[in-house]
């Protein structure tokens, strides 16, 4: 279940690397990693998913929350 306003992150989308930005590199295809979620998962409003999180079976995410890690099945992350 997904609430209202979430924001899934799955890159930087910045440039760091001043040499990637001379030779033009998207930093896209540098920095994504896949979010990925489990079943029965709750996620509140306005949470923050960023990128390479795991979110584990039967998770809840409160609203208003940033997550940027992996969760573990059964937990709450306030």
């Amino acid at each position: 279940m997904i609430a209202r306003d979430i924001t899934f992150q799955d890159c930087s989308v910045h440039f760091f690397d001043a040499e990637d930005r001379r030779k033009g590199i998207s930093p896209i295809e540098k920095v994504i990693r896949s979010i990925t979620t489990g079943n029965n998962v709750w996620i509140g409003t306005e949470a923050n998913i960023l990128l390479g999180t795991k979110i584990s079976d039967d998770s809840i995410i409160f609203a208003f929350t940033t997550v940027g890690r992996s969760i573990p099945p059964n937990h709450l992350v306030h």
